[in-house]
């Protein structure tokens, strides 16, 4: 920790704690019932107060509010919006069918990148109340079964895909996907895409699922999403692996073949516990290709689409989150925790530049800096925050 001073990073932490307050939103006064609203832009009532990114950002995301959690459970301070964020989620499966993307009515007809049952199991690491999993648990199922593994969502092999349900492969791949926008997604193919993140995200639900019906007793459903994992765990390792490149990649399956493009979504399989060791090694010996010196890029390059921000040169809190985790699950602990100096002192650095956390930063050059089209890079920032918070208690737990 040569570079760190540890001083300058407590001061940002309790800065942090004293912001969180700036990013709740109290759901009665910001929110009407769906079939109240005329305006698309208007927030869809939700039961408790959440966390909302900031900037623009004034409403409730699904995967934001994933990452958003990993910060907040480390003050028992504001453990309550844990579990309120997480009930919301579970309040709009039960009343949408889904997860909705946000909470404005111009988003009810998709999700995002599904993290619910990682949400479910903080909360009960917290709570520790079994009638609450138990409801929890039952409508993370109907999310998984109706949502993600049925109708439009899957593919003929058993694979999942986005798929916004108005068909408007725009909205899908500017909103559902999650990366928006991203050289892995075009107007053209997004919905023919088997993605290696949601796949990855569905086998950790199989494995969550898995364990929840083993820790109630029911083993013949304990067995079933067990065998559930195992059988996307052989389609992912047949279509979206490279052994020659030693990388995962989204697979088209109109052209059938893989969709090249280089990015840290090839990753996710570590952090979920899906690869055997010998394809982590491959992939951890591909980090140089996305790693620079304040952090790492989306993508290795731009791929000729400088108006895509989930590309290179941009790096993005939940992305280097997921890479240390996953590197960390497979001892690579050098390279997470080498992975985490980095991201933090660039977010320090930029934070004495200009008194504010921010949304995505510019790995390369260690600035913040714009795509050519879109919108302005937002201050809050909701998931940058929770990140940030995480991952400094686990150097900090490493060099207790």
């Amino acid at each position: 920790m040569d570079n760190f001073s540890i001083k300058k990073f407590h001061d940002l932490l309790k800065y942090l704690d004293k912001y969180w307050i700036h990013l709740i939103k109290n759901s009665i006064n910001s929110s009407k019932r769906i079939e109240e609203i005329e305006d698309e832009k208007e927030n869809i009532f939700l039961p408790y107060d959440y966390v909302v990114p900031g900037g623009v950002f004034d409403m409730m995301f699904y995967w934001d509010s994933f990452f958003i959690i990993v910060g907040l459970q480390h003050n028992p301070e504001f453990h309550y919006l844990i579990k309120n964020i997480t009930d919301n989620c579970l309040y709009m499966v039960d009343n949408f069918g889904r997860v909705l993307n946000c909470n404005k009515k111009e988003c009810a007809t998709r999700s995002q990148l599904p993290y619910l049952t990682s949400m479910i199991n903080i909360v009960y690491d917290i709570y520790s109340d079994d009638k609450w999993l138990d409801s929890a648990y039952k409508l993370a199922l109907k999310e998984y079964k109706e949502y993600w593994c049925s109708g439009v969502h899957l593919l003929n092999n058993g694979l999942s895909r986005f798929y916004e349900d108005s068909g408007d492969n725009y909205i899908t791949r500017n909103s559902e996907v999650s990366w928006d926008t991203s050289p892995r997604y075009d107007d053209d193919d997004t919905v023919d895409l088997a993605p290696i993140d949601l796949n990855s995200n569905l086998f950790l639900y199989e494995i969550h699922f898995s364990e929840y019906f083993s820790k109630i007793g029911n083993m013949k459903s304990a067995l079933e999403f067990k065998k559930k994992a195992e059988k996307r765990k052989g389609l992912i390792d047949e279509f979206l692996w490279s052994e020659e490149d030693g990388l995962f990649y989204d697979f088209n399956f109109s052209t059938i073949e893989q969709k090249k493009i280089k990015s840290l979504a090839s990753h996710i399989p570590m952090w979920v516990g899906l690869v055997n060791i010998e394809k982590a090694r491959k992939i951890v010996t591909n980090l140089n290709l996305f790693e620079y010196d304040f952090g790492l890029s989306t993508c290795n390059q731009d791929y000729g689409f400088s108006d895509r921000q989930w590309n290179y040169p941009f790096g993005w809190a939940p992305l280097h989150w997921m890479v240390f985790k996953g590197l960390k699950k497979y001892d690579f602990t050098e390279e997470a925790f080498r992975i985490a100096f980095k991201w933090l002192n660039l977010n320090l650095k930029i934070f004495e530049e200009t008194h504010a956390m921010w949304e995505k930063y510019d790995v390369v050059n260690g600035i913040i800096r714009e795509t050519t089209s879109g919108y302005l890079t937002q201050k809050g920032f909701g998931w940058t925050n929770g990140v940030f918070i995480d991952l400094f208690r686990e150097i900090s737990n490493k060099f207790r």
